[in-house]
């Protein structure tokens, strides 16, 4: 048999962190929380990878090969949410913007020295804390999880985005 496969790799992406969060929150109601921050570490990229990659489906769907993937993503983000009708989704940018400071911020990090003062013995383990730590947490990636949903609808309602597709799908041609 033959079929004719049109593959979305943000699928696989959504799957992983929606799996990802799933982990997470089955560690807390099993008071199993080892490494949890790295789980938050790994669900965050996941859902800012995601982002982009919604993002850049969305603008090949709506400019087709007058859009620059290479572009900043800035300018790839607000391009597309200009023509996107996203303006009902809360905290839609707010999000995107944090999710991509964080990715940011992990890709990109360069090494430092810097002095930190602590107030007293019992909160020596501050001096790790980073400017993204903000955002690992449960709450946080639930709330990226429903504006990640909200924008693969928002995408999912515009005709030229669907036409250029949105999921996975194989059909046999033989």
């Amino acid at each position: 048999m033959i079929f004719k496969v049109k593959y979305k790799p943000h699928s696989d992406l959504e799957t992983l962190s929606k799996y990802q969060l799933e982990a997470i929150k089955n560690k807390f109601n099993t008071n199993n929380c080892n490494g949890i921050k790295l789980d938050f570490i790994a669900c965050i990229i996941s859902q800012a990878f995601l982002a982009e990659a919604l993002i850049n489906i969305a603008g090949y769907g709506l400019f087709r090969e007058r859009f620059e993937e290479r572009d900043s993503y800035n300018k790839k983000r607000n391009k597309v949410l200009r023509e996107l009708e996203a303006s009902h989704i809360v905290e839609l940018t707010n999000t995107l913007d944090s999710l991509q400071e964080t990715r940011n911020e992990l890709a990109h990090a360069k090494p430092s020295t810097y002095e930190k003062e602590t107030k007293n013995n019992s909160d020596d383990f501050t001096v790790f804390v980073q400017p993204y730590d903000k955002y690992l947490n449960i709450e946080f990636l639930e709330k990226s999880d429903a504006v990640l949903d909200a924008l693969c609808l928002a995408m999912s309602n515009n005709r030229l985005i669907d036409e250029y597709g949105l999921t996975t799908t194989a059909v046999e041609v033989s």
